[in-house]
């Protein structure tokens, strides 16, 4: 084995990473609040901005209309329409997070949760989040970067 080959198979060409998520302390303390004060799930869409390659920043949460259970959390169809119609156009390009709680169960993410997400990152062309939080104040923060292709689970917040 020459230098060349040793280089090549123990230092990786391209450093993997893990983007990281800045929350303002207002969506931080909003999240909180909610997942501890709702017996139930609930869930939450969010203003975010990509601050550079590797770090994106939840500057707000909005909390829409919906119907939540112990275990489930969906939209309420009609009153979303007419709710996501009141928020300016230029606002509506910035939402790409969605949030939700888990309540005492386990941070991990259902097949509901990941089909949700897919579509979500689907009506975008650039990036989008998906959180989960308990009342253990556990996170789970997964990104989807559609610019690179690249599906981020487990980032650090």
């Amino acid at each position: 084995m020459n230098l060349t080959t040793l280089n090549q198979s123990v230092i990786p060409q391209e450093t993997p990473y893990k983007p990281r998520v800045l929350m303002s302390a207002k969506a931080y303390t909003d999240i909180l609040t909610l997942v501890h004060n709702f017996q139930s799930e609930i869930g939450w869409q969010g203003y975010v901005r990509k601050q550079n390659q590797n770090t994106y920043v939840i500057e707000e949460i909005l909390v829409y209309p919906q119907r939540v259970t112990g275990t489930t959390v969906e939209d309420d169809h009609e009153k979303f329409a007419a709710w996501i119609g009141q928020i300016p156009i230029d606002n509506l390009n910035r939402i790409r997070l969605y949030g939700h709680s888990h309540v005492n169960m386990s941070v991990y993410p259902s097949g509901t949760d990941l089909q949700q997400f897919e579509t979500y990152k689907s009506q975008t062309d650039d990036f989008y989040i998906m959180m989960i939080v308990n009342k253990r104040n556990e996170f789970r923060i997964d990104i989807y970067d559609k610019t690179t292709d690249k599906h981020y689970v487990g980032c650090e917040y």
